[in-house]
């Protein structure tokens, strides 16, 4: 049963998944593995910045001016099925997510812009009590309007710094690369990029469109990445096409062994050989709920995270790009799971154990992480 949803649907679901709805979710120490820092940027923090920075905010699809806030706020919400759910998406509605989010960028352009982007992310994560943090930027998204790297980097320093000092929260950062630019910016962004800033990112991830894009077209700068001492991802998105040849990319060959995660990666459970594989490297999976219920939703997709569940596949909980995605973070994305999937209290807790599992922080602060996860399970679970 495909998990093709209406508006009236995605409007309840989102009414129950909203933060402090669910009390055992709500306390739950929480951890984030796959965000896009300029995915978190909000209609309102969106709105200042084109204020403060002189910039119009115009909806190229519908041709006009945002007038008001509340407008470019209705431009956020999901647009692509009518209230019954019955109008197939068309090619344009696909691309308005991304039209959307590549004009929210242009008002980023100096280091307090970012500083305060990102900050606006970290603050949300103490509401929903997520510990740590492992976080997409996409140097591409800027590098070309002329934007410094320090510009976005001593940004995003500060707020990573700012984050552990006023908020407990630990964060990492990983440099994303962008498939649909030429393999020479890759390895552009790579050296004045990640290995600069080599003491805040963690990782190197590949992302953006992949149809004719399979991940080895950048093996080059990933294995050097590798070598480098990066921990290397790749967004393997829902229903692409030719997705389990790319997979099965990530899992064995991507930079010389195969990747350390793979985002997304919703179509493993459509092949026991991929399972195997993905158990065998015991490789997680960062899963983003509400992404796919409005984006991909002739997927299956509560069978498949179900499937993958019970193989101990180990799947983590993610939030993607949340103003895009009904406005849920973390414990949205968890919640979505009990209401809408039918997931227990100890599958969310199993999917926080993941989480741990696979990120890549420190031995002694995933030690730290588990005990506290132990006990408040210990102390919740009945």
């Amino acid at each position: 049963m495909a998990s093709k949803t209406s508006l009236i649907q995605l409007q309840e679901w989102s009414d129950r998944c909203q933060p402090g709805k669910d009390r055992f979710i709500q306390g739950l120490p929480k951890l984030e593995l796959h965000i896009h820092i300029e995915g978190t940027l909000s209609p309102e923090l969106r709105w200042r910045l084109a204020q403060r920075n002189n910039i119009l905010l115009y909806d190229k699809r519908m041709k006009h001016e945002y007038q008001s806030l509340q407008q470019l706020q209705d431009a956020y919400l999901p647009k692509f099925v009518d209230a019954r759910g019955e109008e197939p998406r068309s090619t344009a509605d696909l691309l308005y997510f991304f039209e959307l989010f590549d004009e929210g960028l242009l008002v980023l352009k100096k280091e307090e812009d970012f500083y305060e982007l990102a900050m606006e992310y970290f603050a949300r994560c103490a509401e929903e009590n997520v510990r740590y943090a492992e976080v997409f930027f996409g140097p591409h998204s800027h590098r070309h309007r002329g934007i410094e790297a320090a510009s976005f980097m001593n940004g995003y320093r500060r707020a990573q710094q700012d984050a552990e000092k006023k908020l407990g929260i630990v964060c990492q950062w990983i440099m994303l690369i962008n498939r649909q630019k030429p393999l020479e910016e890759a390895w552009e962004n790579y050296r004045t990029v990640a290995i600069p800033y080599k003491d805040m990112v963690a990782g190197i991830g590949l992302a953006g469109n992949e149809i004719g894009k399979p991940p080895m077209l950048f093996e080059e700068v990933l294995a050097q990445a590798r070598e480098d001492g990066f921990k290397i991802t790749a967004h393997c998105d829902v229903d692409v096409p030719d997705t389990h040849n790319h997979i099965r990319q990530v899992l064995t060959t991507l930079s010389g062994t195969g990747a350390d995660r793979c985002d997304h990666g919703l179509n493993i459970a459509q092949s026991e050989d991929l399972i195997r594989k993905t158990k065998e490297k015991n490789m997680g999976l960062t899963i983003c709920p509400w992404g796919y219920v409005i984006y991909t939703p002739d997927h299956p997709i509560w069978l498949s995270l179900r499937r993958l569940h019970e193989a101990e596949v180990q799947i983590t909980i993610n939030s993607d790009d949340p103003p895009y995605m009904m406005g849920h973070y973390t414990e949205g994305n968890l919640s979505l799971l009990k209401v809408a999937g039918h997931f227990e209290n100890s599958d969310i807790a199993k999917f926080v154990q993941n989480s741990i599992n696979i990120c890549w922080a420190s031995d002694a602060l995933k030690n730290k992480m588990m005990y506290e996860l132990m006990d408040y399970t210990e102390k919740n679970l009945k």
